[in-house]
């Protein structure tokens, strides 16, 4: 194709401000509230982590002329990056860009269009990454008479119990989030280990809020986010992206180089832009979402899986 058809490429800040502010509205998308974003200034970095010697009791006592007691602290340096290029494109023909009022409107629906599909692709990576023991140790696979769709015999309390003690133990802080896929959600809040403890409530019943209070964790994640996995021409394979697992974590309030929290989403700061252009010989607008980002697990010893809630 001959460069003198395509009119030049032009990076859209409305369009660009049109992606950024979807990706942070209230919606079912868990990724960013699980791993949020940490803005880093290059595409290659450091992220700083500290042992736990200041966890150490040692004795302070001074006598006389006496040094105080010299302590110290390890600090690792881990490398991340470098951060990928992820970029999509949509085409919109002419006959449906004469079917709006403005130009700008077919354009700003195609950018929430490209950028949904930015957030499903965030959100099946990190329940990807999240489901890895290999990575993720501090966990648990639930079988049989344990999993929490057995409601005779599982104890969704005591399992949820044992993730806490286990972070605390481990990472020093209390888990502030709980994560869960839909089918574990709908086996969870009807189960009578849970039921029991509520039945004098108001209500009688389980609610997100009220198993919040319960279980004295203050974020309680669903994941409703479903994905289709059928090749293009076949019939529609609707799943759940979080699949039958839940998970227990630390994510930190205030996301920073040296904050602990299960992980972040490495996003270069700016990368995240809109450009569009017009290619004459087929008479077709393009829109393009950019970005570069990494999840980047930080503490794994502030997540605890419990693998195959239900079965």
């Amino acid at each position: 194709m001959a460069y003198e058809n395509v009119l030049d490429t032009y990076a859209d800040p409305v369009l660009s401000e049109v992606s950024i502010r979807y990706s942070n509205d209230p919606n079912d998308f868990l990724a960013e509230k699980v791993f949020p974003i940490l803005p880093v200034i290059k595409k290659t970095g450091f992220v700083f982590k500290y042992d736990k010697s200041n966890l150490k009791s040692v004795s302070s006592l001074r006598t006389g002329s006496s040094r105080a007691s010299r302590v110290n602290y390890g600090l690792t340096k881990t490398a991340y990056g470098p951060l990928l290029e992820h970029s999509l494109e949509i085409d919109i023909e002419k006959d449906i860009m004469d079917m709006y009022d403005t130009p700008l409107e077919p354009q700003t629906d195609a950018t929430l269009t490209v950028t949904e599909m930015f957030e499903l692709e965030k959100e099946v990576a990190l329940a990807a990454l999240l489901a890895t023991t290999g990575t993720f140790t501090q966990n648990v696979t639930l079988s049989g008479t344990s999993q929490w769709s057995d409601f005779d015999n599982s104890t969704p309390f005591i399992d949820i119990e044992t993730g806490v003690s286990t972070i605390i133990l481990n990472a020093a802080k209390t888990p502030n989030t709980i994560l869960m896929g839909y089918h574990v959600w709908s086996k969870l809040k009807n189960h009578p280990d849970m039921l029991e403890r509520v039945k004098y409530s108001q209500l009688g019943v389980l609610t997100e809020s009220i198993l919040s209070d319960l279980i004295n964790i203050p974020n309680i994640l669903i994941g409703k986010v479903v994905q289709n996995t059928a090749a293009d021409g076949q019939t529609d394979a609707m799943g759940f992206v979080w699949g039958k697992n839940a998970w227990l974590l630390y994510v930190s309030p205030t996301p920073q180089i040296r904050s602990i929290s299960a992980g972040y989403t490495l996003t270069l700061l700016k990368g995240r832009y809109v450009d569009a252009w017009v290619e004459i010989w087929n008479k077709t607008n393009f829109v393009r979402v950019n970005d570069y980002y990494q999840q980047f697990p930080v503490a794994i010893e502030a997540v605890y899986l419990i693998a195959a809630a239900v079965a």
